[in-house]
């Protein structure tokens, strides 16, 4: 990976970021005030808002970031769509136009049909010129409003990114040097990818710590390495097998004590006999 920025593709400025973050906090506290507004003084907040999980801030952004892609995505998709359709109207329109020939005055009996043939000849060109600039005038609008729209995607792309790295360098403290290695294959396809992900920053430790994996993946299909980097990441957010077990240690049983020796002089003969045996 030459740049940290090829994994996110048309990084915003600090300028764009604090914006965004700015308009955010707005819509967070104009939501907030709306709430408050709706609750009657004194009314005691629903059992269900007080029993629900406390969610983090970081996590809520990255939800809401996430939230905000998928739309932009959809409103692609469809702007998408609609330029295709806005596409073969236009070739169509201009294939009748090719198709369209002027009338000739030896094809009439008379001079004034051809007049009239010729009339409406210009007025049918004048409405499919006209018709012709409307369609393309809407197909340079939906090129502009795609590449807005993916604009803001990879605006959301970078900030997602950037979010995922600064947590990251908590956790690996190597990750600037292995994410923006020289030598480490990362295709612009693969780096939109990793970007779009959830663990992004962790797909391209993974991938920094396993170039012959990365150079691998960088030789695929758009699809396949779809796939490979989506196999990785299932394996990244899999709970980690703990290798040490936290059973008490064993009970070292207690061992008997020797015997003690009784005095030779205290002892009756049988016992001094089978002492004396034992000595030899």
């Amino acid at each position: 990976m030459e740049e940290e920025q090829t994994l996110a593709p048309a990084v915003a400025s600090d300028d764009d970021v604090t914006e965004n973050e700015t308009i955010t906090q707005t819509e967070e506290v104009s939501e907030e005030t709306q709430e408050t507004e709706g609750q009657e003084e004194g009314q005691p907040a629903s059992e269900s808002e007080g029993e629900e999980e406390t969610v983090s801030p970081a996590k809520a952004r990255r939800e809401r970031r996430r939230a905000e892609v998928r739309r932009l995505k959809d409103s692609e998709a469809q702007a998408q769509k609609e330029l295709a359709e806005t596409k073969v109207k236009l070739e169509r329109l201009q294939q009748v136009a090719q198709e369209s020939q002027p009338p000739r005055q030896e094809d009439y009996a008379n001079y004034d049909d051809f007049l009239a043939a010729k009339t409406a000849h210009h007025s049918l060109a004048a409405i499919d010129n006209r018709q012709k600039r409307e369609l393309e005038m809407e197909a340079e609008r939906k090129a502009a409003e795609i590449s807005s729209i993916s604009e803001q995607e990879q605006r959301e792309m970078a900030q997602n990114w950037a979010d995922q790295a600064g947590e990251a360098r908590s956790k690996y403290t190597d990750f600037d040097t292995v994410v923006t290695a020289g030598d480490l294959p990362i295709t612009p396809s693969m780096a939109r990818v990793i970007a779009s992900s959830d663990l992004g920053a962790d797909i391209a430790y993974h991938l920094g710590t396993n170039k012959a994996e990365a150079a691998r993946i960088a030789q695929m299909s758009d699809l396949e390495m779809a796939r490979n980097l989506g196999a990785i990441e299932a394996r990244l957010s899999m709970p980690k097998v703990k290798t040490q077990t936290t059973a008490p240690d064993p009970v070292t049983p207690v061992r008997p004590k020797a015997t003690a020796t009784k005095d030779p002089e205290k002892m009756t003969p049988a016992e001094y006999r089978a002492w004396r045996e034992g000595k030899k």
